[in-house]
Formats: C-alpha cells, sequence, structure tokens
C-alpha cells in the first residue's frame, strides 16, 4: 500500500496495474507455497500411477486423472482466493483497504480478475500435471490425443443411417456445454464476488456460494421446462410424436437458450449488486 500512497498521480491503468503489485507484494509467497504444494502432489500421484500400471493408460482412465486434478486444482486455488479477499475486504483491519487512494471501479475491476486468476491457475496446474504423467507415462499422450479427438463421439450411440441427425444433435450439444460453462463461469463468479463483499468469514462466505450456485442452478433448469413442455405438447397435437422429434426438442438450442438468459441475467445482476456494495463498504 506504500506504493500506492507515495506514487505520482497516475492513469487509472496505473492505478489498477499498482493494486495487482500490492497484492502480489503481499500473496506471492503464499501462491508460490501453495502451487508449489499441488505440483508435488501431482507429481507424487502421477509416480504412483505409472509404477501402479503395467499397460499403456486408457482414455477412461486418463478421463478420470484429468477430472480428479483438475477439481482439486480449482477447488483449492478458489478456497484460497476466497480466503485472501476475504482477509483484505472483511477483516477486522479493513479500513486499510478503505483509504487505499483507487476509485471504488478500479478496486472492482482487482477484485474481479483476482477471481478470474484459479482458473488460469488451475490450467496450469492441470498441464504440468499431465506432462507430468506423459513424462513417466508415455501412453499418456495417445490416450490425451484420442481424448481430444473422441471428446462427443457418437458412433456407439446411434446408428449408421442417423449419423447425419446425430451429428447435427451432437454439435448443438458441443457448442451449447462450451457457452453454458463460460456464462456459468461468469455467473460463478459473479457470485462469489457478492458473498465476499457481503458475508464475513471465509467459511460462510463459501456456503453461501455454494446455496446460491444450488439454488440458481436448479432455477435455470426448471425454467426450460415450461418452453420444453409447450413445444413437446403442439408437436403432438400437430401430428403423432416419435422418438426423433422428442430428442429434437429436448436438445433444442432454442429451448436450452433460455437458460443461459436466465444465468447471464443472474450474472449482470450480482455484478451489479457486487459494485454498490463494495462502494458503500467505501463510504462507510
Amino acid at each position: 500500500m506504500t506504493a500506492l500512497v507515495n506514487s505520482r498521480p497516475t492513469n487509472v491503468w496505473q492505478r489498477i496495474g499498482l493494486l495487482f503489485a500490492m497484492e502480489w507484494g503481499t500473496q506471492k509467497r503464499n501462491i508460490l507455497a501453495v502451487t508449489g504444494t499441488l505440483c508435488v502432489v501431482a507429481l507424487a500421484i502421477a509416480i504412483l500411477i505409472s509404477v501402479s500400471i503395467n499397460r499403456p493408460i486408457s482414455v477412461e482412465g486418463l478421463s478420470g486423472y484429468i477430472f480428479g486434478f483438475s477439481s482439486l486444482f480449482l477447488m483449492t486455488t478458489m478456497v484460497y482466493t476466497y480466503i485472501a479477499i476475504q482477509r483484505q475486504i472483511n477483516h477486522s483491519k479493513t479500513i486499510a483497504y478503505t483509504i487505499i487512494p483507487a476509485s471504488v471501479g478500479e478496486k472492482y475491476v482487482v477484485l474481479l480478475l483476482s477471481f478470474l486468476f484459479p482458473f488460469i491457475w488451475t490450467i496450469v496446474l492441470l498441464a504440468m500435471a499431465i506432462l507430468f504423467l506423459g513424462i513417466l507415462l508415455p501412453s499418456t499422450w495417445t490416450a490425451l490425443y484420442e481424448l481430444w479427438m473422441n471428446l462427443f463421439f457418437i458412433e456407439h450411440i446411434v446408428s449408421v443411417e442417423e449419423a447425419e441427425w446425430a451429428t447435427k444433435i451432437v454439435s448443438s450439444l458441443r457448442f451449447y456445454f462450451i457457452l453454458y460453462n463460460i456464462v456459468g463461469a461468469f455467473c460463478s463468479i459473479a457470485m462469489a464476488l457478492w458473498c465476499c463483499i457481503n458475508v464475513r468469514g471465509t467459511t460462510q462466505s463459501i456456503l453461501a456460494h455454494i446455496g446460491l450456485n444450488a439454488v440458481l442452478g436448479i432455477f435455470s433448469s426448471v425454467v426450460v421446462l415450461p418452453a420444453m413442455v409447450a413445444r413437446l405438447s403442439y408437436i403432438e397435437y400437430s401430428n403423432s410424436i416419435n422418438e426423433r422429434e422428442v430428442m429434437d426438442v429436448i436438445f433444442s438450442p432454442e429451448i436450452w437458450s433460455y437458460q443461459l438468459i436466465t444465468l447471464g441475467l443472474a450474472a449482470i445482476l450480482f455484478y451489479i449488486l457486487s459494485y454498490f456494495s463494495l462502494k458503500k463498504r467505501q463510504l462507510r
């Protein structure tokens, strides 16, 4: 904070950069410690897998490895981010944070980007975990290629005569899956930011975030039901309904767009609420 107080007047981007420099100065030792610990865990498990497996690793085995480590890394980095931001905003000495010579908007941007950091952190750690396993077990690279190429592979699901129709369904699913994860991540970050600012205590804040995610997940899924039922009822009324028409409705991008719209609106709402909550904290 000394650097911010003693520095000459700066523009908005320089002040944001100084805020990040201050954050890195106070957190770098802990960040490096967490990173080192997770890398050691990844290396130890990679060694254990390479020793215990006497055959090439399967696509299923690699999928489980990737899913397990991505979940571990993301959960660990998110919890650490929660703790760091909670101590910064809701600590008994929060007054130190409010007097930092930066606007509410600048502090808000830094907090927002702080919640994006765990996702980047997780990708880097996951790449290192795969690298460790690939060095110790070279068949990992073949399995990784097959996993990438066979993602959403449909040959074992549908017959040959339905391949064109199924390809269209899977293409829609792939696009929706990517879009859902992007919108869902930004919505989750918005709720995490709101919880960190408004709920005191790391445990309470995390539980509040989990609760909000669960409620919004259920609500956004329920939202699509009326549209889905209405579409199916119309098809059934118009002509005799068949399995393909049912699948077309279930996987229709138009139907599931209601869920994305709900998540998007919730994200915008929580981003706005978070900003005004931080502004209120600044004015206390």
